[in-house]
């Protein structure tokens, strides 16, 4: 697929409990029993914890090859749930360009001192902070830790976010529009086309309305050509 370029990043996760995002073992019991409770229940949460210690992982030599590889066709690599120093130097060391999730403001500070593009949750600015209690994404913004907001598991959180970051952050709009578009355009190397209004981009864009108290889109024009037009009665 990274030959083909049929995907557009690559990204490595580790998910193994005591590190990462779940750092906190008992964070990782709750989540686990809320996604997964049937297999809790049939192994045991020690049985789980046994089972991922001992699963098969990608050595450093494959993480390097598949970076190199999306490297060597234009595809941006990205680290996910960083919460160290070390692990971010391993990272950049392996040709990652984007820092998604980091754990902690020092280590998202630390990220972007090494070149690394941060990225945190746009619901997680919803929540008011991280459902499994690591880094808030709106501390992380007015920190200038945070260099994009993306979707995660809500996309339309991405819109709330920019409004509540305004509003109730005071954060301008301009800057916190930009984690949403040009930021997010650079890490992913396609800023030449879109991420930003001026000639010779893709006039990919979203007409914004104030309606209640709400933002809503009331147009979405994909090359300067309306393709969705909505109207809404409050």
């Amino acid at each position: 697929m990274l030959r083909e370029k049929t995907v557009h990043e690559i990204s490595f996760m580790d998910h193994t409990p005591g590190q990462g995002q779940y750092r906190n073992i008992e964070t990782y019991r709750k989540t686990i029993t809320a996604y997964h409770g049937e297999t809790v229940t049939t192994l045991g949460f020690e049985g789980v914890l046994e089972h991922h210690k001992n699963k098969r992982t990608l050595s450093f030599e494959q993480l390097h090859e598949l970076a190199e590889l999306a490297r060597a066709n234009g595809i941006p690599a990205a680290s996910h749930d960083d919460d160290t120093a070390a692990k971010l130097q391993v990272n950049k060391e392996l040709g990652v360009a984007i820092s998604e999730f980091p754990i902690t403001i020092d280590v998202a500070r630390q990220a972007q001192q090494l070149g690394l593009a941060t990225v945190v949750g746009a619901p997680n600015i919803l929540l008011g902070g991280s459902h499994t209690g690591n880094l808030s994404a709106a501390e992380a913004v007015k920190e200038g830790c945070a260099d994009i907001l993306c979707s995660d598991y809500y996309p339309a959180a991405m819109l709330h976010s920019i409004f509540i970051m305004h509003k109730q952050h005071g954060v301008p709009l301009p800057e916190i529009v930009n984690k949403l578009t040009l930021n997010p355009a650079r890490a992913m190397c396609i800023d030449n086309d879109y991420g930003s209004l001026a000639v010779g981009k893709k006039a990919d864009l979203l007409i914004i309305k104030i309606l209640d108290g709400y933002p809503v889109i009331t147009h979405a024009l994909v090359d300067g050509k309306v393709i969705s037009q909505l109207e809404y009665r409050v």
